[in-house]
Parts: structure tokens; C-alpha cells; sequence
């Protein structure tokens, strides 16, 4: 399978913001208090891959970096957890 990129389009609540964390490095926390229920980010888009194509090295992510989701039974979703990305 080839795999296919959609945009990615984020949106984040402006009462959230990602800072250090003791527990995994980088976490995001609330400014302001938010309520159950209210909707704080959105990400559509993605890399769209399978097993194979990470085991055999056709798709290759540093995971601190990206979320993953699965979309199908052999088929996954990549989305940057923030569109800066040090080098």
C-alpha cells in the first residue's frame, strides 16, 4: 500500500497550552478552568499507513512527536502533536 497524506488541520482551544512535564516531557494543561464536555482541540488529516509500511521502513516517526490512532484493522493515522517540531 502507498501511503497517502491529508492535510492536517489543528485547532486548539486557546485556554490549553503544552508545556514540560515531569511525566512525559511535553504535556498540555489549562490556563483557565474548562468544563466537562466542552471540546478542546480538533485535528483532522494525517499520515495515513499501515503495519508493514512501519515494519518494513517506509514510514519512519519519532513517536515522541505524533499521535497514533487506528482507523481500520491494519490501518493507522499519524498526526503531529504540535505543528513546531525542533531540530
Amino acid at each position: 500500500m502507498e501511503y497517502q497524506s491529508e492535510p492536517v488541520t489543528m485547532w486548539f482551544d486557546r485556554r490549553l497550552v503544552m508545556r514540560a512535564s515531569l511525566i512525559h516531557g511535553v504535556g498540555a494543561f489549562a490556563t483557565h478552568a474548562i468544563h466537562v464536555g466542552e471540546r478542546l482541540l480538533w485535528v483532522s488529516g494525517g499520515l495515513v499507513y499501515t503495519s508493514e509500511d512501519w515494519r518494513t521502513g517506509k514510514i519512519q516517526l519519532a513517536p515522541e512527536y505524533y499521535n497514533e490512532g487506528q482507523i481500520g484493522d491494519d490501518l493507522f493515522i499519524a498526526t503531529p502533536k504540535s505543528l513546531y517540531m525542533p531540530v
